[in-house]
C-alpha cells in the first residue's frame, strides 16, 4: 500500500486533499493540504502513514492530518483518528504511538478500568485544568525564572 495512495489522491475541497479508501483501509484519509502542497512533498512518507492509520480497527470517520503533518514513529505527527473501543469481534485500536514520542507533544494516554459511569466528566475537566498548566494563561501549578526554564 506504499506508494500507491497516490493513485487515489484527490482534492476535497479549499485546503483538503482526500486519499479514497482502498486496499486494507476501512475510510478515507483527509490531508490538511492543497496540490501545491502535496507536489512539494511528493516523497514524504507521511501520507503512507496516515493511509496505515485508516487501517485501525474501530476506526469512526475519517483518518485526518491537520495542516503541520509530518513524518512520525506509525502515525505521522499532526495524524489525528477516532476508534471506538467497542467496535467489531476484536475492538477498536487504542494506539500510543498516536499521542506521540517527540519532545513531550503534550498529549498522553492513561488507560484505566474506569467506565464512563465511574466519571463525573465536568468535574474531572475542572480538576484537570486545576492541576495542569495549559494555555497562554500565567497560573499553573510550577514557577520557574528565566535561568531555571
Amino acid at each position: 500500500m506504499a506508494a500507491e495512495w497516490r493513485d487515489f489522491l484527490e482534492p476535497s475541497g479549499p485546503g483538503r486533499m482526500r486519499i479514497s479508501k482502498h486496499g486494507s483501509m476501512l475510510t478515507d484519509a483527509i490531508l490538511i493540504a492543497d496540490e501545491q502542497h502535496m507536489a512539494e512533498h511528493s516523497d514524504d512518507r507521511s501520507p503512507t502513514q496516515l493511509v496505515n492509520t485508516a487501517c485501525l480497527p474501530g476506526i469512526v470517520g475519517e483518518a485526518w492530518a491537520m495542516a503541520d503533518w509530518h513524518f512520525g514513529y506509525g502515525f505521522p505527527i499532526g495524524g489525528v483518528v477516532a476508534t471506538d473501543v467497542n467496535s467489531g469481534e476484536q475492538g477498536g485500536a487504542i494506539s500510543p504511538g498516536g499521542v506521540g514520542f517527540d519532545i513531550n507533544c503534550g498529549v498522553r494516554l492513561c488507560a484505566t478500568e474506569m467506565t464512563l459511569e465511574d466519571v463525573n466528566p465536568k468535574a474531572l475537566a475542572a480538576s484537570l485544568a486545576r492541576s495542569i498548566p495549559a494555555g497562554a494563561s500565567r497560573k499553573g501549578g510550577v514557577n520557574l525564572t528565566a535561568s531555571e526554564i
